[in-house]
């Protein structure tokens, strides 16, 4: 991805600022079966912890997040076995800390409880990041999937009729 801008402005929480960051996806998946081919796998689960919080060489934050597998819908290809149960670092740009909420505009941090779908690439054994940013992410809330804004993949349904959309997706 390829930051283009930032822009800061004050949180409703007292003493806390919000940094806007735009950001370029160098891939855009428009369908289930396009995340279907090129994620390493899908999960399903939940957030349960901020792991690590760092900066990249331009001064980028990162968090990384500790993520729950409640099923594996799709791989692993290779690399890191992933099952109910398992323990994910999923890395992602933004963090909140020392009262600056930093993240990608179209992208909004995880929040610890919250119920997702991820379609996943494993850059190092047992750290992953989403493909595609927010396209490859649905929250699950309700039991309803929907993709996480706009741009991604349309889906509007229960989790059931999610997993059998993707497992029909060629």
């Amino acid at each position: 991805m390829l930051f283009v801008s930032v822009a800061s402005c004050a949180s409703a929480e007292p003493n806390q600022h919000h940094v806007t960051l735009s950001a370029s996806w160098a891939v855009e998946y428009h369908s289930l079966a396009a995340l279907k081919e090129n994620a390493d796998v899908a999960v399903e689960g939940r957030f349960q912890q901020t792991v690590r919080v760092t900066k990249d060489e331009d001064g980028v934050p990162y968090t990384d997040f500790g993520f729950n597998v409640e099923r594996a819908l799709l791989g692993p290809r290779s690399g890191s076995p992933v099952s109910s149960g398992t323990m994910l670092d999923i890395h992602q740009p933004g963090a909140a800390s020392s009262g600056v909420i930093t993240e990608i505009d179209d992208d909004p941090l995880f929040q610890v409880g919250d119920q997702a779908i991820l379609f996943l690439h494993e850059y190092s054994p047992g750290k992953y990041f989403v493909i595609g940013g927010p396209g490859g992410r649905f929250s699950i809330v309700g039991g309803s999937v929907k993709p996480i804004n706009d741009e991604g993949v349309p889906f509007s349904g229960d989790l059931s009729t999610f997993v059998s959309a993707l497992d029909l997706a060629k």
